[in-house]
């Protein structure tokens, strides 16, 4: 990651961070019995970072996972999974090393993940459910763009909360909706989108997908994304629905190649995606998603 200045005496500075890591890991998969899955694995890495003052730090971390589904009868399955992963060093925000200031590396070191997830599956005839709650923290996160050059400045995320979906899938079509709500925390306060280098405020989100077969060679579908209002950041963040249609059409002498047109964000939406850099930060002005747009494909498959 390498610098450039602009303009005279502290923009005009520049600098440059390197970071070098070498990982080994093993992972497995097994059937304990018929009823019980497991997934277990562990990585080691070693970094070797430079800093824009020359500095040199070193470190070696082990990762560790695992994850069993119990299938509990004929209906229903369980899932779990933990892991704890070395994050380690991360490179700074490049377009603006020592940008303003020299950039010091007081307090400097890696960071660590921690994740927990348990679950529950639904299979009967052509429906399908899900629903799992989620947990993760991430420690001791250095400052990417760091304040007053403080590039050792440290933080902790959390980030909590449930994702679901419901599914029937017919002879003919489906239909699946999926609900995520995630809470993100950095140092114990609701994230804001100034802070999207770490995390990003996602609140309520609805992902609906339906499609069906008018006959052999034409499906007809849509997908629609759906954001609800998040007051739990320091500025509101709005709401806002997508909505995507399409239609595929196979030839019945060319089963191989299909002929696709696309009707993304049917009504016009104006909105940044809630995933977006800078949404609700009054110095930044948010990348809206394109607007009302056409797109047709051919695919041939081989």
């Amino acid at each position: 990651a390498k610098g450039r200045g602009r303009g005279p005496g502290p923009f005009g500075s520049s600098g440059k961070e390197e970071l070098t890591n070498l990982g080994l890991f093993a992972q497995a998969r097994q059937d304990v019995t018929d009823r019980v899955s497991v997934s277990y694995g562990a990585r080691v890495d070693t970094q070797e970072f430079k800093a824009a003052t020359g500095q040199t730090f070193e470190e070696t971390g082990v990762s560790v996972n695992g994850a069993v589904d119990v299938i509990l009868s004929d209906r229903w399955t369980l899932n779990a999974g933990v892991a704890s992963s070395f994050g380690g060093y991360e490179l700074g925000e490049a377009a603006l090393i020592n940008f303003g200031g020299a950039w010091n590396y007081a307090g400097f070191t890696t960071s660590r993940a921690n994740a927990a997830r348990i679950g529950l599956r639904y299979e009967s005839g052509p429906w399908e459910a899900s629903g799992a709650i989620f947990y993760t923290e991430v420690n001791d996160i250095n400052a990417v763009l760091p304040t007053g050059g403080a590039r050792g400045a440290q933080s902790d995320l959390v980030s909590q909360g449930f994702d679901g979906s419901l599914g029937y899938y017919g002879s003919k079509g489906f239909f699946r909706a999926n609900y995520t709500y995630a809470d993100v925390e950095l140092n114990n306060a609701a994230i804001g989108s100034t802070a999207y280098y770490f995390g990003r405020p996602m609140g309520h989100i609805i992902g609906l997908e339906a499609a069906y077969d008018v006959n052999p060679h034409l499906r007809i579908g849509g997908t629609a994304e759906i954001a609800l209002d998040n007051h739990d950041t320091p500025v509101k963040l709005s709401g806002y629905e997508a909505v995507d249609l399409y239609a595929a059409y196979t030839p019945k002498s060319m089963q191989n190649v299909e002929f696709r047109l696309d009707v993304r964000n049917v009504f016009d939406e104006t909105y940044a995606s809630r995933s977006s850099d800078g949404v609700g930060l009054p110095n930044v002005v948010a990348l809206n998603e394109p607007g009302q747009s056409f797109e047709l494909t051919a695919k041939i498959k081989f």
